[in-house]
């Protein structure tokens, strides 16, 4: 299942990419700004066909937190579970999950299932704050609840400006994948499992001499184990790995 959501931010990302190549004639273009990425992200995500989803954009990463911990409804949660900031110089109740999937099958309450965010930049701290902010959000646990949240991504297109051949292309890809596996090795949880996906955005040329610039989108996507009842986003690892996939 969780093959869904993942194919989602691909396609999203490429879709976002191709625009700004189309819209600059420029291969090596990055697909910006951010919310080009979230809008395209969001539509491919709603094409899941689940008939009882929400899909919201921007939205709070405090309700998303206190949403997660809302089943049973009785005892009333409190205090509710707070995420810290990812920077020091932010207000936490501000903060903002680029897309949030919420589900209106669960009984009387609307509950979240998946969250999604989005970067238009590699660099790699920005991509832990939201990695970390991912960890605490997969993790939030209270005595007697069950966190309703299957499932935290985030996808990011790498746009390498030079041009290279396929036989370069296929090295990249490689080593690409080798860097963010490296990097999600450190968010291992026993709370679920982490698959990181890599998909060529760009397709290789026929002629091996020819030359075209090489892009790839990747996802790291937390995720619990398919046997916890209830989920909608999961994945077939145990929790505690990291599994790479080429797509």
């Amino acid at each position: 299942m969780l093959a869904q959501p993942t194919a989602s931010v691909h396609a999203g990302l490429y879709e976002a990419w191709r625009f700004a190549f189309e819209a600059s004639d420029t291969p090596g273009a990055s697909p910006k700004p951010e919310y080009v990425c979230t809008a395209a992200v969001a539509r491919r995500i709603v094409d899941l066909g689940m008939p009882s989803a929400t899909v919201l954009l921007e939205h709070n990463v405090q309700h998303l937190a206190a949403s997660s911990l809302l089943l049973p409804m009785w005892p009333r949660l409190h205090p509710k579970p707070r995420i810290p900031p990812r920077k020091q110089s932010s207000r936490g109740d501000r903060e903002r999950v680029d897309i949030a999937i919420f589900d209106r099958s669960a009984g009387i309450a609307t509950v979240p299932r998946a969250c999604v965010e989005l970067k238009i930049s590699a660099s790699m701290g920005g991509l832990r704050e939201d990695l970390d902010r991912n960890k605490k959000l997969m993790e939030l646990a209270r005595p007697g609840r069950v966190n309703q949240l299957d499932a935290a991504l985030l996808g990011l297109m790498v746009v390498n400006t030079g041009a290279i051949g396929t036989a370069q292309g296929t090295a990249e890809v490689g080593r690409i994948e080798s860097r963010y596996v490296d990097l999600a090795e450190r968010y291992v949880s026993a709370a679920y499992a982490i698959e990181v996906s890599v998909k060529q955005a760009s397709s290789p040329p026929e002629d091996l001499d020819d030359e075209f610039v090489h892009n790839v989108s990747v996802v790291i996507a937390f995720a619990r184990h398919g046997s916890l009842p209830g989920t909608r986003f999961f994945s077939d690892n145990p929790a505690g790995q990291v599994i790479a996939k080429r797509t």
